[in-house]
C-alpha cells in the first residue's frame, strides 16, 4: 500500500494500466506454421505470425552466423519492433533452448 492507501501491488498496477488484450491471430497468415506456445507468444505480444517468423529467422540466423555470439542488446538492433517485445521474444527463445 502507498502512503495514501492505494494498492501498489504489481497486479493492481497492471489492471490500472489497461494492458492490451491478446491479439486474435487464429485466422492470420502463418498461424498454422506456429507451435501452440509460439502462437500464445504472438498473441500476447500482439505480433502477427508472419512478422514473428521473420524475427525468428533473423535472430536465429544471426545467432548461428556469429557462432552463438549474439547478445540480447545486439538483437534489439536487428529487429525493428519495440525493444521490450524483442526482449520477450529473446527470452522465449532462450527458454526453448534455441539461444543461450
Amino acid at each position: 500500500m502507498s502512503p495514501d492507501g492505494m494498492d501498489m501491488s504489481p497486479m493492481s498496477l497492471m489492471m490500472r494500466r489497461n494492458a492490451p488484450l491478446p491479439l486474435n491471430i487464429s485466422g492470420a497468415d502463418g498461424h498454422d506454421l506456429l507451435t501452440t506456445s509460439e502462437a500464445d507468444l504472438c498473441s500476447n505480444l500482439r505480433i502477427l505470425p508472419l512478422a514473428y517468423l521473420v524475427i525468428k529467422e533473423t535472430l536465429l540466423g544471426e545467432y548461428q552466423k556469429r557462432g552463438g555470439g549474439l547478445k540480447k542488446r545486439q538483437a534489439r538492433g536487428l529487429v525493428k519492433i519495440d525493444v521490450n517485445k524483442t526482449g520477450k521474444v529473446w527470452d522465449y527463445f532462450v527458454s526453448r533452448g534455441w539461444l543461450t
